[in-house]
């Protein structure tokens, strides 16, 4: 299992991008799981950003969405804070995609 983190914080102008390429690699759909950890303050853009996983995760792909409610450390602290959300009991490798 490969886990794909997608760190973010009001990124209007690249969330699509940024979840669109890694819901395009070229890995076995049930082997990677992407989660999308949102720390915007904007409920428009979070707003976005869940329907954009929502498509996605539609189309088959094993994609999440989190969001935290207390951003403290920027976005090594929302990776730190997702290592602590149980996903999977399989071995993972891990890759983190900063927008």
């Amino acid at each position: 299992m490969v886990l794909v983190q997608i760190p973010m914080c009001n990124e209007r102008e690249v969330y699509e991008q940024s979840i669109s390429t890694v819901c395009h690699l070229d890995w076995p759909k049930d082997r990677l799981l992407i989660q999308v950890l949102d720390d915007s303050d904007d409920e428009s853009i979070q707003c976005l950003i869940r329907a954009e996983v929502s498509k996605w995760s539609q189309r088959g792909v094993n994609i999440v969405y989190r969001h935290r409610l207390v951003r403290t450390g920027y976005k090594a602290g929302n990776l730190k804070s997702a290592a602590y959300f149980q996903f999977c009991l399989a071995p993972v490798r891990s890759a983190c995609i900063d927008c």
